[in-house]
């Protein structure tokens, strides 16, 4: 099938060249041909290869190329090698285009020329001329090109050199010869391509008379190769000043008076340099070129007797290791040629690292020969001109001379008699197997599009046609791949020398050496340590890299308060001069206030007197905000166009003439007075609120120590096999190293006491034991001595508390060298103080052990680095365990009295199985009375009741967080316990109420996921739903962590939570800022309706319960979030006034089953998410169109209802990034065209009830959209649909959607095969739902390929006899696979040994009746990462003999898989499923109720987000 060819290479003759427009979905295509020179290759068609990215001829023969090339929208490399007829008129026209080559300046027109500059996506430009060619045209095109290059913004790479049609140009001695073309015309080139890393320009092809000026310019320039006819004093001051230079060709025509020198100064990282003059004239002093690694050298011998050294100072070169030199030229003789060979040895002598020295001697010197881009094939000599020693072509000349001392004198005679023994033979090198540019070009294309092809070994190419530079420096990457690769080899030299250092020292001398390099790592770890110390600070006061002001928790909305300010006083308005008065006074007072906050906020346990000012300043933020956005917003009177500028400008005069001016700046001066009132304030305290808390605290690891073995519950499991893993030696050698265990979970759960359990059993297996705790604030060389006292013999000697850390790591290696030790490393908190603490534990395969404790994620992984390291996650307590730990701490029994059996139930569901809020609770009511009244109070968990020690060990990690992700944290309150909250949810609301600020390049949302995913990760929520990616869909809070945000949100006037039991509102200072209704009854709806309301930025609503006695909407003003889901009963609530919400960023109507929209949403001007699933609301108001910031429009999906209509003038919405549940038969074919507007749509969910021709304009229109959606930001696609039939114009997504990440289908139709454009060309889909007709053993080699897969599910709507084979091929990466038939009894899968090396979730049909024809197998056992299985077992037709084996076999099968799965067999049943009326009915499949359950060993099931609605 060539349809399906992405890439093709081919070489040989011109006859034989296949028809490639037949290969429809090229992507790559190569070709090198030959032919008789009178031929001509015409590529009239290749226009019809809308898929390529990447061509390359290379022909000796015209290639004729037409304008049509221009339809390449998605040309990315276009390189010809070959002589071009006409290139087409308007190269512009490729607007993907990133390389070209090569374009002949010679032979194009000045048009031509001029179109480059178009080309913004350029990246690499190759250049050609031909000398053949008209001399004007060719200088025309020249200036041209300088005119144009400062238009390629985006150009890293730019060579030229001579076409290989061109007539090689010798100079003789006389210098009679044209040497290409003068570079002068390039010399005013005004600015240079500021992103340029590589600069050739061939000395046959341009030669400037002196160093352009803009050269200066190029500041990431790694690579340059120029020719210049003099060089002078500012050229090399020019060449010092490029920083990145890394690779250095510098050709000089003209032999100068004196030396060259090189001083200490410029050239830090150059590690190549290649020098080529008349004349031997170079000259280097101390700390010149200091990691200069290769030096290359070409001069005529005849001209070194007018200096006294060949090349002087190379012994100052301290990273040089090698050197390669030509000597020779016209009218040199073989003394000349000898001396110059013992004359370069000798300078080298005295070298430091003994450089390798190539000397080749030649008759004339070859001028460019490792000009990599060059493409001529034939030999070109080039020799140098004889330059007469003028001292006027030299006015401004080379550095003058420098007296250089002379570390060697050699007379020539002497060097002539002695020379033939000194002096080798020459040396030749042949670099062998030259990387080709093309395999370099065509591989970067394929690894692209993931595909992988072998090229043909290219030619071995002569050192002399190709030379080429280091092949680290060769390429055009950047500037920090070429770092990193260069760094990469210095290892690997710096490795190899190690090796052979330590094959010739002695045992002693290598252990200097390891203590050398440990001092070295050592030094550096702590400086990371003082770092890491120093971020946390930071992060304290500021914030995780905040680049713009956000709202806190602690000080409210300071920051962003400012930022209004001096918004407000950038431009001058005549008009508001009294008004901008005030306004800077304001801000004036703020600023003071500000030190003062962070200096406050920055104290571990600030007095009463600082936390009530700081309240006071929250508060007061919070007011003048309110009202400065209220003012912007009068100003605007209504409108929503334009910033602070246009609004000023546009009212100003009305202000003035209407008096508000006056009563603006009396409302300013009333909050200008308060801010004087805070500073004045601020200042009494410095005296006494600077000194923190220093009052000592119990070590909360030191009871768990300690605690009776006999009074623990529910750890014996894990404990026994921990244990069990930390004494087991093993047989191989590669069982004895050492290997790490760490333990990680939330604060409470119990992990040094499973710690301190497992090292009491397993310790008798080892030489010496030792238990520490490092906790928030390590003191490292506390630590190290608590260790060393506990594995040596001796403990403490005398001088001990005196060594630095680096003595007491090498001490503790020594003690640690030959033993088997087991240390447990309690309680870590950063990854630097456990690399520092690791570096103390030496490997000497004794089978050591080393195990931490940690609440952090991230620590926990970096300690288990090895293959053989685990990492075991705490769990809670079970139910069971929870209650016999609870009750046999309160009765000493496993029985409670009848009457508190109901109040025991609900304080375990608070304490949510966390073992130290259990015991902190059973020991307080362990001392009262045992009644129902008093262990109710004891339920509320009032922060009052004794449960200090529990709160202290949670507020560990609360205080370790920076400022905005407490905030963050602290918002978790809005919700009710146990509630579930999706990260979609919180992520938006978070967005929309100011706490989250875009980042170093990352938009608000990657900014609010990665907070989510950090609060994961330090156990302060727990990971709900995770998905196919590994990520988490939604999280939970743990009660007592709840319990905690809930306290600490009170504290700061954060959030006001009203749950049920509650008769009033708590103690606060200031408004209510945030409101939390999760319980509301009629009492307290008197309460509320005596507070103010009108300073409530969001509004939750949990229940609908609520909404009776909730407060109208007339009594909010500031709301920015309005949060009604799962309000059923909504109607009933009067919504008159939504519109008045001028800041309102979010609103959720999801779950209030609401039929239609309340009218004024339309007027909310700034709102970014409405979410309107699981309503009756089947279209919005026509007038939602104008609503031009919404971001995400959230509606249903589901069998019910059709979608909502799409509105008319949705294309002015081009903000929308998700738009969800939308119907494409229910509107307009106009509103369908629009949607391809959306170029911001990252998500779309569409339902298709259409059915019948009618409905063809409304396919051919949406699919269009969807075309030029996927050619942007598209990257989820969902269609539902209803009815059966088929959905062929998806089918014809071409261009295919290469941004496209998840890709699902729903419903009663399917694709009669797998589309074209699912391929492995879409390298960035991970999640695709896919139903097919039929399922081939095709399409499972199609799917397999496609890189980034990791879940799958595959529907087959036929009957299928034969098994689907997975083999080892394919699919190395996916993770999930769902597998479902809709036509029973159906062919089993089998997977064969290597098959899906990644899978961890499973799930398909088994049909018993079928394993007659190929038996019962299925192969789970060679699913080496497999977690969970769930096998459907379809019995009908079925021997209950086979259903028993077939249960066996697979249970078995999952016994021998040595990842031991959990298995869950189903029976899988037969219904009648309704589709709609006037649709026929079909069968499906679905589960049964019954199961039966292997548990084994594997952790827990992972939930993924699948929506498999079959």
């Amino acid at each position: 099938m060539m349809t399906q060819v992405r890439s093709l290479i081919f070489f040989g003759f011109l006859n034989c060249v296949p028809s490639f427009v037949e290969y429809k979905l090229l992507r790559v295509l190569i070709l090198h041909i030959w032919a008789d020179q009178s031929k001509i290759f015409d590529l009239t068609r290749i226009s019809e290869l809308f898929q390529l990215r990447y061509l390359k001829i290379d022909c000796n023969i015209t290639v004729h190329l037409p304008d049509e090339i221009q339809q390449l929208r998605f040309l990315e490399t276009l390189e010809l090698h070959a002589p071009v007829s006409d290139m087409p008129s308007d190269i512009s026209c490729l607007p993907l285009l990133r390389t070209l080559g090569y374009f002949d300046l010679g032979k194009n027109s000045i048009e031509n020329v001029q179109s480059l500059g178009e080309l913004n996506n350029l990246q690499d430009l190759h250049l050609t001329w031909s000398n053949i060619a008209d001399p004007d045209n060719l200088k025309n095109n020249m200036q041209c090109l300088g005119s144009i290059l400062r238009k390629l913004s985006n150009l890293k790479s730019l060579t030229l050199v001579r076409a290989a049609s061109s007539h090689p140009d010798v100079l003789d001695d006389a210098g009679g010869a044209i040497l290409g073309i003068t570079g002068d015309v390039l010399s005013s080139v005004s600015s240079p391509p500021p992103l340029l890393q590589r600069l050739e320009l061939s000395g046959r092809c341009c030669i400037f008379a002196s160093l352009p000026e803009w050269t200066k310019e190029l500041g990431n320039l790694c690579i340059l190769k120029i020719s210049v006819r003099k060089l002078l004093r500012k050229d090399i001051d020019i060449l010092k000043g490029l920083p990145a230079l890394m690779a250095l060709s510098l050709y000089v025509w003209t032999a100068p008076v004196g030396k060259v020198v090189f001083d200490s100064e410029g050239f830090s990282i150059l590690k190549y340099f290649r020098f080529t003059c008349a004349a031997p004239c170079l000259a280097f002093l101390i700390g010149s070129m200091p990691s200069v690694r290769e030096l290359k050298l070409a001069f005529n011998a005849n001209r070194m007797e007018q200096y006294s050294q060949i090349v002087a100072g190379l012994e100052y070169l301290i990273e040089l290791k090698e050197i390669t030199a030509k000597v020779g030229g016209t009218g040199a003789d073989e003394s000349d040629k000898r001396y110059a060979v013992s004359a370069l040895s000798g300078a080298i002598a005295n070298h430091p690292c003994s450089p390798i020295i190539t000397v080749q001697c030649v008759d004339r010197i070859l001028y460019g020969e490792d000009d990599t881009s060059a493409v001529t094939q034939e030999q070109e000599h080039w020799t140098l001109e004889e330059e007469h020693e003028m001292q006027e072509e030299s006015l401004d000349p080379l550095p003058e001379l420098v007296p250089i001392p002379s570390t060697q004198t050699q007379m020539r005679d002497g060097s002539q008699n002695g020379g033939t023994d000194s002096s080798r033979e020459v040396l030749t090198q042949t670099r062998e197997g030259v990387q080709d540019e093309l395999i370099e070009r065509s591989m970067e294309v394929l690894t692209y599009e993931q595909e992988h092809v072998t090229l043909e070994r290219q030619h071995e190419i002569h050192e002399e046609l190709l030379d080429p530079l280091p092949e680290v420096l060769s390429t055009s990457s950047t500037q920090t791949q070429v770092r990193e690769e260069v760094r990469d080899g210095e290892i690997e030299r710096s490795m190899e020398v190690l090796t052979q250092e330590q094959e010739q020292h002695t045992l002693e001398q290598q252990d200097d050496m390891t203590d050398r390099v440990l001092n070295v790592q050592i030094g550096t770890l702590m400086e990371v340590l003082a770092q890491e110390e120093q971020w946390r600070n930071n992060m304290q006061n500021s914030g995780i890299g905040r680049s713009m002001a956000v709202v806190s928790a602690s000080h409210g909305t300071l920051d962003p308060l400012l930022d209004k300010l001096n918004a407000l006083l950038a431009e001058e308005y005549g008009n508001l001069e009294g008004v901008l008065h005030e306004v800077s006074a304001l801000k004036s007072e703020l600023t003071l206030m500000h030190t003062a906050v962070r200096k406050y906020t920055m104290l571990e346990d600030p007095d009463v007197q600082v936390k009530l000012w700081l309240s006071l300043l929250r508060e007061f933020s919070y007011d003048a905000e309110d009202y400065i956005d209220k003012f912007i917003h009068q100003l605007d009177n209504g409108g929503h166009h334009g910033g602070f500028k246009q609004i000023f400008g546009k009212t100003a005069c009305q202000l003035k003439t209407l008096g508000s001016q006056h009563e603006i700046a009396e409302k300013i001066d009333e909050l200008k007075d308060r801010a004087k009132n805070l500073k004045a304030s601020s200042y009494k305290m410095d005296d006494t609120a600077c000194i923190t808390s220093c009052h000592s605290t119990v070590d909360p690891q030191l009871a768990a120590l300690f605690v009776d073995s006999a009074h623990l519950v529910g750890i014996d499991s894990p404990r026994d096999d921990l244990a069990k893993w930390t004494v087991e030696v093993g047989n191989s050698s590669a069982k004895h190293h050492c290997r790490m265990l760490s333990i990680v979970g939330f604060g409470g759960l119990g992990k040094t006491t499973l710690a301190n359990e497992v090292y009491r059993k397993a310790k008798g297996h080892f030489h010496c034991q030792a238990f520490v705790s490092v906790s928030q604030k390590p003191d490292i060389k506390k630590i190290l001595m608590n260790l060393i006292s506990q594995v040596s013999p001796h403990g403490f000697t005398k001088d001990t508390y005196n060594w630095d850390k680096m003595r007491l790591i090498r001490e503790l290696r020594e003690l640690l060298k030959d033993k088997r030790y087991l240390v447990v490393i309690d309680d870590i908190w950063s990854i630097s103080a456990w690399n520092i603490i690791k570096c103390a534990f030496p490997e000497n395969n004794c089978s050591s052990r080393v195990i931490t404790t940690t609440r952090i994620i991230e620590v926990a992984r970096s300690c288990c680095m090895g293959q053989d390291d685990r990492m075991y996650e705490m769990q809670p307590l079970s139910d069971f365990h929870s209650k016999r730990l609870f009750l046999r701490r309160i009765f000493g029994s496993k029985d409670s009295p009848d009457m508190l059996e109901e109040v025991s139930n609900e304080i375990l569901k608070k304490c949510g199985g966390l073992p130290l809020a259990i015991i902190s609770v059973s020991s307080l009511l362990a001392n009262r009375p045992a009644n129902k009244e008093e262990w109710e109070k004891v339920s509320a968990l009032d922060k009052d009741i004794g449960l200090e020690e529990m709160n202290r060990i949670l507020c560990l990690s609360y205080n370790a967080l920076p400022d905005n992700l407490k905030t963050c944290l602290l918002y978790l309150s809005n919700f009710p316990e146990g509630c579930v909250i999706e990260r979609e949810r919180l992520v938006r609301r978070w967005i929309a109420e100011g706490f989250i600020s875009e980042n170093h390049g990352q938009s608000q949302q990657e900014v609010a996921e990665w907070y989510f995913y950090e609060l994961i990760n330090r156990s302060m929520i727990q990971a709900v739903d995770i998905c196919y990616d590994g990520k988490a869909r939604a999280c939970r809070v743990h009660n007592m962590m709840l319990e905690l945000i809930i306290s600490k949100s009170a504290e700061d006037n954060f959030v006001m939570v009203i749950r049920s039991r509650q008769t009033g509102l708590v103690n606060r200072h200031g408004c209510i800022r945030r409101l939390s209704v999760q319980h509301i009854d009629q009492n307290i709806a008197s309460v509320l309706a005596n507070e103010d309301l009108s300073h409530v930025r969001s509004l939750t609503v949990t229940s609908s319960s609520c909404i009776e006695h909730l407060p109208s909407l007339a009594c909010f003003e500031n709301l920015r979030v309005l949060d009604f889901e799962g309000c059923d009963g909504l109607e009933k609530y009067h919504m008159k006034g939504l519109g008045k919400f001028f800041q309102l960023k979010y609103l959720s109507l999801r779950g209030t089953w609401i039929s239609h929209l309340p009218s004024e949403v339309v007027m909310l001007r700034n709102l970014e998410t409405l979410d309107i699933r699981e309503t009756h609301v089947e279209e919005l108001p026509a007038e939602i169109v104008h609503l031009t910031k919404l971001q995400h429009l959230i509606a249903s999906t589901d069998y019910v209802m059709p979608g909502i209509k799409i509105p008319d003038g949705i294309g002015n919405m081009r903000n929308l990034r998700v738009l969800l549940g939308c119907g494409i038969s229910s509107g307009s074919v106009g509103a369908l065209e629009e949607l391809g507007n959306l170029t911001n749509l990252n998500e779309l969910d569409v339902q298709y009830w259409g059915i019948g021709s009618e409905y063809k304009r409304h396919e051919d229109r949406f699919l269009s959209s969807l075309i030029k959606l996927g050619s942007c930001k598209l990257q989820s696609f969902r269609i539902w649909r209803k009815c059966p039939g088929d959905v062929k114009f998806l089918e014809s997504w071409l261009p295919p959607p290469f941004s496209l990440q998840r890709f699902e289908m729903s419903g009663c139709y399917s694709f009669k095969w797998i589309p074209c454009w699912i391929s492995p060309a879409l390298t960035s889909l991970a999640y695709l739902e896919i139903n097919i007709v039929e399922v081939t053993q095709t399409d499972l080699c199609i799917l397999g390929e496609m890189p980034a897969l990791l879940h799958l599910g595959l529907t087959c709507q036929t009957f299928r006899k034969e098994r689907l084979i997975f083999y080892s091929r394919g699919f190395q990466h996916l993770k999930e696979f769902v597998y479902d038939v809709s036509v029973l009894p159906s062919g089993n899968l089998l997977f064969m040994e290597g098959a899906l090396p990644m899978l961890e979730d499973l799930s398909l049909i088994y049909c018993v009746s079928m394993v007659n024809a190929y038996g019962f197998f299925l192969g789970i056992e060679h699913l080496p990462r497999l977690k969970n299985a769930q096998v459907r077992l379809y019995k009908q037709g079925a021997a209950s003999s086979d259903i028993a084996s077939a249960e066996v076999t697979i249970r078995n099968e999952a016994d021998d898989n040595p990842n031991r799965p959990r298995v869950t067999l189903v029976e899988h049943v037969k219904r009648e499923d309704y589709c709609s009326d006037g649709c026929p009915n079909r069968t499906v499949a679905v589960e049964g109720l019954d199961a039966n359950t292997t548990n084994q060993k594997g952790g827990s099931r992972k939930t993924t987000n699948q929506t498999t609605n079959r």
